[in-house]
């Protein structure tokens, strides 16, 4: 992207969005900036170490500051007719990259006081809850995978790094894309639900099933894939039930060879809080996670969440998935202060579904604090978040083998600015 690509979208934005035509506009954003300590061991920086044999790298210390790419610029509009726009940008990366990106581009309408449809691209409705954990969005991993491939774990997929929301070590995120949306408000503001249609052609990772030609087989799916999510307030707990269901279908497979892959996914979350006390936690399960565009992360269990050939590539494996975590907040006001102490813990499983002797399984998780300090009466949208968090990748055990990809721990500050 060239150096005048930025400055002219923000440009054409604050035209656009400051229009005295529009009925109401609102323009802002946040800027984050991570410092902090990253220690990774000998089998998480040579991506998996096979049990009793020695690693082929050292462990590695290395302190990083860098612009996550969850820094934002956010527009809204709305008219009298119940037609709104939103528009939001990512900014920033690794190693000092400092890319855009669109992270959310969708109109809504209005069309009845119960009903609305979303048009564009966003996240689902599906699994919307997110645990406390921000620094490292833009950690790097390690330098490969495993040496053999287990499952849907190549040997090329970088394990590790990249640490947003917790995903792959408890957080099942559904990720952003294009779709279409219907949400009925409940009444009484007791809450919603809403159903989505999104491509189940596009993202996520495709299998290679044994070909009739030398082609490789593509994807042809008809059906979309469907995300439901719902919202529901009980006095003070908020409870929010969710399913998605997608089925892959390839062409150009050989007779008598597998040709889809039903990929399937339901959640739990809840929120609630008593006094200075506040808790979170979701819980998912399901099956071929990586094989729909779902956000998953790059843990072993994440990476190998998807489904896989077996038999001479004749048959398709399914891959079944859990994870979850729990988020334990204690507010604390001070004279200058309002802050929120997190302790989070997640984990995630994936484990192979079919009788072969490629059984597999997966297993990573997650420890650490995140404590969130605003100081509104002294400078209003500066956020001060200090983090500790212990990754434990986990092993992969297959047969007798068994594959430790070590632990990665992160300690550092995060420096927040909303405007």
């Amino acid at each position: 992207m060239s150096k005048y690509a930025l400055p002219t979208v923000v440009g054409l934005l604050a035209v656009v969005f400051a229009s005295p035509i529009l009925a109401s506009s609102t323009f802002g954003g946040i800027v984050f900036t991570d410092v902090y300590s990253v220690k990774k061991t000998a089998a998480n920086n040579s991506g998996g170490v096979a049990n009793s044999s020695s690693a082929d790298a050292d462990s590695v210390s290395a302190t990083r500051v860098e612009l996550p790419n969850i820094t934002r610029i956010r527009a809204s509009w709305s008219n009298e007719d119940d037609v709104g726009l939103y528009a939001e940008l990512g900014l920033g990366g690794n190693s000092g990259a400092t890319g855009v990106s669109t992270r959310h581009a969708y109109g809504t309408y209005r069309f009845t006081d119960r009903w609305q449809i979303l048009a564009g691209h966003s996240s689902s409705p599906f699994s919307p809850l997110f645990p406390n954990q921000l620094i490292g969005n833009s950690a790097s991993g390690s330098a490969s995978g495993p040496v053999t491939a287990i499952g849907s774990l190549a040997t090329t997929d970088r394990i590790g790094g990249n640490h947003n929301v917790g995903k792959g070590y408890g957080e099942m995120d559904s990720g952003r894309s294009p779709q279409v949306r219907f949400t009925y408000s409940l009444p009484n503001q007791r809450g919603a639900i809403a159903i989505a249609l999104l491509d189940a052609n596009s993202g996520g990772s495709s299998i290679s099933p044994s070909a009739s030609t030398a082609t490789t087989p593509a994807r042809d799916s008809q059906l979309p894939r469907i995300d439901i999510g719902g919202a529901y307030n009980l006095y003070n707990v908020r409870v929010f039930p969710g399913l998605s269901y997608q089925k892959t279908t390839y062409n150009g497979v050989a007779a008598g060879s597998d040709d889809s892959v039903t990929t399937w996914a339901a959640s739990f979350g809840l929120q609630t809080g008593t006094g200075p006390f506040e808790v979170s936690a979701e819980y998912n399960r399901g099956s071929n996670w990586r094989n729909a565009g779902y956000s998953l992360g790059n843990s072993p269990a994440a990476l190998g969440s998807g489904a896989f050939t077996y038999a001479g590539g004749t048959r398709v494996g399914d891959t079944d998935s859990t994870s979850y975590w729990v988020d334990l907040g204690w507010r604390v006001t001070t004279t200058n202060t309002q802050s929120v102490i997190h302790l989070v813990y997640g984990a995630m499983r994936s484990k192979s579904a079919d009788a072969t002797a490629l059984d597999f399984s997966h297993k990573s998780t997650m420890l650490g604090v995140s404590w969130a300090i605003d100081m509104p009466w002294i400078a209003r949208g500066f956020t001060v978040r200090p983090e500790v968090f212990t990754y434990n990748e986990g092993q992969s055990t297959q047969g007798t083998a068994v594959v430790d990809y070590g632990k990665e721990t992160i300690v550092g500050v995060q420096l927040q600015f909303t405007f």
